[in-house]
C-alpha cells in the first residue's frame, strides 16, 4: 500500500453524506408543542384584546396592534382557545394511562394531597366569586381594562368631538310584526 491510498479512502468517506435515521412522527410531542404554542397565543391575543380600545372606537380609530385589528385578534384569541382545548384534551387522552398511574403510585405512597386540593379550589372559587362580584382586590385588572378603554374614548372625544356613549346608542326592534 502506498502512502496515498488511505488518505484518498478518507477524502472519499468524508464526501459521503451523512446517514440521516428517519423516526416516526412524534403524536404527543406534536401535541405537547401545540399546547405550548397554543398558549402563547391565548395570552399575546389576549393581552393585546386587553390593552385595545371598545370596538366602536377601535374602529373609529383604525386601531391595529402589531398590525392586527381588534376583530383580528378577537378571532386569533377564539380559534387559540379552541386549538389549545383540543390539544388538551388530546394530551389528556393520550397520557390517561399514565395519569391514573401518578394517581394510583401516590395513594400506594399514602402521599395525600387533601390540603393542596382544598387550597387550589378555595383560590379558584375566591377569584371566581371575587371576579363575579365585582369585590376588591379580585376586580382592580377588569377596572384597569375599563379606565384604559375610557382613556381611549377621552383621546377620541378630544380630537374628533363627543363620541356616542353606550347608554345613548339608539335601540333597535329586531323582533318581527305579527
Amino acid at each position: 500500500m502506498s502512502p496515498a491510498q488511505p488518505s484518498a479512502q478518507i477524502t472519499a468517506a468524508a464526501s459521503k453524506p451523512p446517514i440521516v435515521v428517519q423516526r416516526p412522527f412524534s403524536v404527543r410531542g406534536f401535541t405537547s408543542i401545540v399546547l405550548v404554542l397554543g398558549m402563547l397565543m391565548m395570552l399575546s391575543s389576549g393581552l393585546a384584546l386587553y390593552l385595545a380600545p371598545r370596538g366602536r372606537v377601535a374602529n373609529v380609530t383604525a386601531w391595529t396592534a402589531l398590525s392586527l385589528s381588534r376583530q383580528q385578534w378577537a378571532a386569533v384569541h377564539i380559534n387559540a382557545s379552541i386549538l389549545f382545548g383540543a390539544a388538551a384534551s388530546a394530551h389528556v387522552v393520550m397520557n390517561g394511562s399514565r395519569l391514573i398511574g401518578y394517581i394510583k403510585k401516590r395513594a400506594a405512597l399514602r402521599v395525600n394531597m387533601k390540603r393542596e386540593l382544598a387550597c387550589a379550589v378555595a383560590v379558584t372559587g375566591v377569584v371566581l366569586a371575587g371576579t363575579v362580584l365585582g369585590l376588591a382586590p379580585i376586580n382592580i385588572p377588569a377596572d384597569f381594562k375599563y379606565e384604559l378603554r375610557d382613556a381611549w374614548e377621552l383621546r377620541i372625544e378630544h380630537t374628533s368631538g363627543p363620541s356616542i356613549r353606550r347608554s345613548e346608542t339608539p335601540r333597535v326592534d329586531l323582533s318581527y310584526p305579527d
